[in-house]
């Protein structure tokens, strides 16, 4: 019995795309064509590097030889791709790609589009500092505010927490701040949750009851003291 199109394009196959790719595919810059022939390369690559089949590939997307390469070069020009030459199993020298480079350009977006959606979530950390301080606070002082969250990825919620520390203790100051939260960090404290639990497990130890000491009673010696 003759296939239809139809028994013919389900059983095909299909090629997943992960979604962050189509989510930041336009911010790549990529065209149509090249977004589609990465997509291909994820679903048929089996490891980090692999070798171009150029003849598979022209046929899959019905383009020549020389168009292949020009969307190859502006994929590395885009650095989505990388190459680089190793042996193959006949000891011979040929081009691999990689797609590494893809995914670290979809991390950075991301992480991107997460500080941003943080920063509109969140009130200023800068005004609320110096309206706890009542004053202003320097362009020192705002760098180590921006270290705080893009290097050491201290959550909002947790500098809040330091700053009351600071405010209850009457120090003013970013750098009482900071020695708060390298302490939680090396106590691997990410959560105002693990530090009022680690508050509460030492203000519950300091008033654990001792057990009263007793007086040695001092040993009488039995003598035969009628003698």
């Amino acid at each position: 019995m003759e296939q239809t199109f139809q028994q013919f394009w389900m059983y095909q196959g299909g090629t997943n795309v992960p979604n962050p790719f189509i989510r930041y595919y336009q911010k790549l810059q990529l065209t149509a064509q090249e977004c589609l022939m990465l997509a291909w390369w994820l679903q048929h690559s089996t490891s980090e590097y692999f070798p171009l089949n150029v003849e598979e590939v022209c046929d899959v997307f019905s383009i020549t030889e020389n168009t292949l390469f020009q969307i190859i070069q502006h994929l590395l020009d885009r650095q989505v791709v990388s190459v680089t030459q190793k042996e193959n199993e006949e000891g011979k020298r040929e081009e691999y790609y990689s797609l590494a480079p893809l995914f670290q350009q979809l991390e950075i977006l991301h992480r991107q589009e997460v500080a941003k959606k943080s920063e509109t979530d969140n009130p200023n950390l800068i005004f609320v500092i110096e309206k706890e301080f009542g004053r202003p606070i320097s362009s020192y002082e705002i760098q180590m505010i921006k270290s705080w969250i893009d290097k050491d990825e201290y959550s909002y919620d947790l500098i809040l927490a330091a700053l009351k520390e600071a405010v209850l203790n009457q120090v003013f100051t970013l750098k009482y701040m900071d020695k708060i939260l390298l302490t939680w960090q090396r106590k691997g404290f990410k959560t105002v949750q693990q530090v009022i639990q680690d508050k509460n497990r030492m203000r519950n130890g300091n008033f654990t009851a001792k057990p009263k000491e007793t007086t040695p009673i001092p040993q009488v010696p039995l003598d035969n003291w009628l003698e």
